[in-house]
């Protein structure tokens, strides 16, 4: 993503001004070669001064624009080199611009033979570097602009893979959530269920520590205790039926005694009668 903003930035802040302000430098150019047209066939003095001080502007603002690119966005050694060449024939051109004007003071003619010939030859020296330096920025945006598009396209699939693999992991996540609750519920239902019917040897195997964990922890508590007190209860029937047999044994040794004083108190009567 480091890489996509830095191309982003170079087209941004870099070759579109670059671009924009080589536009710039072209049309102060053109204005200064219309301006120079315009001196040759101006003869009012006041007309003349001010198509001098359009000269003299457009210069100014060629010098503004060259400086602002010199200082801010010139960004390689080609393009340093196809500006610096783009500065030496606008200034050559304006020279030939304050040579224009002079001419035009003594010889009319000889101006316009100068006009026609050398000036334009000036101006379309430059004008062919201006165009080389907009091709420059141009090719330069063009390769951050694929740049650009290729590490969108990666970073896209990075961003397709990290969010399958998050959507993976949040199934698997939920499955085994799911299963770490469903399944202790479904073993203490279980268990539930046996110790309803009496069965309380059902085995008990508590992995976990959430609340389905200690719930399957109480049922089995619960199973033991019971398993206990049956046990218990179980022990005192069983005394208590050795207690009845003895208590049985008793009471017939007690008849069987009954019985027999019984008799020998009838057989002393029949004596004494």
């Amino acid at each position: 993503m480091g890489n996509f903003r830095s191309a982003e930035q170079d087209i941004e802040h870099h070759r579109l001004p670059s671009i924009q302000t080589g536009d710039d430098i072209q049309i102060a150019l053109l204005n200064a070669r219309l301006a120079s047209i315009r001196l040759l066939i101006a003869r009012n003095p006041v007309e003349r001064n001010a198509i001098i001080d359009q000269l003299s502007q457009a210069r100014e603002k060629l010098g503004e624009r060259a400086d602002y690119y010199r200082r801010v966005l010139i960004s390689g050694a080609e393009e340093r080199a196809q500006f610096e060449s783009v500065v030496t024939l606008i200034a050559r051109y304006f020279e030939g611009a304050t040579q224009l004007e002079s001419l035009s003071r003594l010889d009319h003619e000889q101006a316009v033979v100068f006009a026609n010939n050398e000036l334009p030859s000036l101006a379309s020296a430059a004008q062919e570097q201006l165009n080389a330096l907009r091709e420059i920025n141009t090719r330069g945006a063009n390769i951050a602009g694929m740049n650009a598009t290729e590490i969108y396209s990666k970073s896209m699939g990075i961003i397709t893979l990290v969010l399958v693999t998050a959507v993976l992991m949040t199934i698997a996540l939920a499955f085994f959530l799911t299963r770490s609750i469903v399944v202790p519920i479904n073993d203490t239902l279980i268990l539930a269920q046996g110790i309803a019917e009496g069965i309380l040897t059902h085995p008990i195997n508590v992995t976990g520590a959430d609340e389905a964990s200690r719930l399957m922890l109480a049922l089995g508590d619960m199973q033991k205790n019971l398993r206990k007190t049956i046990g218990e209860i179980s022990d005192s029937s069983t005394q208590l039926s050795g207690a009845a047999v003895e208590m049985t044994s008793i009471t017939d040794a007690a008849s069987k005694t009954l019985r027999q004083q019984k008799n020998e108190i009838e057989q002393a009567e029949l004596l004494l009668q």
